[in-house]
């Protein structure tokens, strides 16, 4: 009796029941059943066809070809662990190109649905308010990895509208040449006004119009928190040339957002506004953020001028903690600018010359500063400085765990014999 409970347990607690549909662009027919796309010589041709075949917790296996096509929003939720999945054919690099130019697909109070492996080109978007994907009204549980996306006016993804978003994750990424329109039109490569617990990881974010990430903008009773971390971000701001107005940071943090976690990241390369007489940030802290922590970051200004690397303004309800952090501020305005009347937390931050929040200044030993290799070298005076932030933060830009020497490292790396290995980026 008790094996036949046991095997009945495992019956139950496993996705057996889950099924398995192929799309192909070259080879595929829209006509063939869903019972026939279970098998790869007979797959659906579209996306939209094959995600007309899911149910919950099922897998779409998508392959080589580019998809244009007006997009579904008919993706079934799937369940706590065993989630619906789109994922790429094994080898193969699917492009879903939206043909509308507004908001290509929206996911509206759906969970557990993961999307790995697929490509987005949105550049037949033409609305800077649009975006690429939208989360709207209590979407859960989503995620988006192993992917990249260009071309798009719009934002990349939103997390908008309606009840609190939350737990969603996008990881292992490239955004790269989008953004567009008016100055403040909300064309970034994540905004997120009201999500809880949004995780971006390991991406990279470069050539993009204006804000790289923007967390927070939202109205009474929204809250948007979460961790940005284990990113790069460069070549941001490109269209930041009016000297009336702000440029827009590689992060930036605004009304409503807090508990929020800025960790071991790389943020250089600031473009358009150095020399136009913008004022540009690499973070910048904006009205009523609470629990901010900005940690192990490398804030390199590259010497652009006209620029603060970390700016707070507004009324946050608490002071931000900034330690650990790499500021390289050479030919730029300077380190921090403090705006906001609160006393700020700072620890063990170390600068390339003196300004607000320095614990240490002078040469960093970084394996090669100029190429942005901000791996430590064996002599570097990052090794064994800083400060032990616990758990949260044990673990560097390369995945190294902290601390390898004496004590937890400055800056987003840890060192190790990794160190002296060529870095290939996605």
């Amino acid at each position: 009796m008790k094996s036949l409970l046991f095997i009945l347990a495992l019956l139950f607690a496993s996705p057996a029941w889950a099924t398995t549909y192929y799309v192909a662009a070259t080879g595929g027919n829209d006509a063939n059943s869903c019972a026939q796309a279970q098998s790869e010589s007979t797959p659906k041709a579209t996306m939209n066809a094959g995600v007309g075949c899911l149910s919950g917790g099922d897998t779409l296996q998508v392959k080589n070809g580019t998809y244009a096509e007006s997009f579904t929003t008919a993706f079934p939720s799937g369940t706590v662990g065993n989630p619906t999945i789109i994922n790429n054919f094994a080898g193969h690099a699917p492009v879903a190109k939206s043909t509308t130019g507004s908001t290509a697909w929206n996911l509206d109070n759906k969970s557990y649905i993961t999307f790995d492996g697929i490509k987005f080109d949105g550049s037949n978007h033409t609305d800077s308010t649009g975006q690429v994907w939208r989360h709207t009204n209590g979407t859960n549980n989503i995620t988006f990895k192993n992917f990249e996306m260009w071309g798009n006016i719009g934002s990349g993804f939103s997390m908008v509208a309606g009840a609190q978003t939350s737990n969603i994750t996008i990881q292992d990424c490239i955004m790269r040449d989008m953004g567009g329109g008016s100055q403040n039109a909300g064309s970034y490569p994540v905004y997120n006004v009201n999500g809880v617990n949004v995780i971006i990881e390991r991406c990279e974010i470069y050539n993009v119009a204006r804000n790289g990430i923007k967390y927070g903008e939202g109205g009474s009773g929204d809250t948007a928190s979460g961790e940005i971390r284990y990113n790069r971000i460069r070549d941001w701001g490109l269209l930041d040339t009016n000297p009336a107005q702000y440029g827009n940071p590689a992060i930036q943090t605004s009304n409503y957002a807090g508990n929020l976690k800025i960790h071991s990241n790389l943020i250089h390369t600031p473009r358009a506004a150095c020399g136009s007489g913008v004022e540009t940030f690499a973070i910048w802290i904006h009205n009523t953020n609470s629990n901010v922590e900005i940690m192990n970051n490398v804030l390199d200004s590259d010497g652009c001028a006209n620029m603060y690397l970390i700016r707070m303004d507004g009324a946050p309800s608490a002071p931000v903690t900034m330690k650990n952090n790499v500021f390289i501020h050479s030919g730029s305005t300077g380190t921090v600018r403090n705006d906001t009347g609160e006393t700020h937390v700072y620890a063990t931050n170390r600068c390339d010359i003196a300004g607000t929040g320095c614990a240490t200044t002078g040469a960093m030993g970084f394996v090669d500063e100029a190429g942005h290799n901000y791996n430590p070298t064996a002599g570097s005076a990052l090794r064994d400085a800083g400060t032990d932030l616990g758990a949260s933060y044990a673990t560097d830009f390369a995945g190294v765990s902290r601390p390898q020497g004496a004590a937890w490292d400055i800056g987003a790396y840890e060192y190790s014999r990794r160190s002296f290995l060529p870095i290939i980026f996605q």
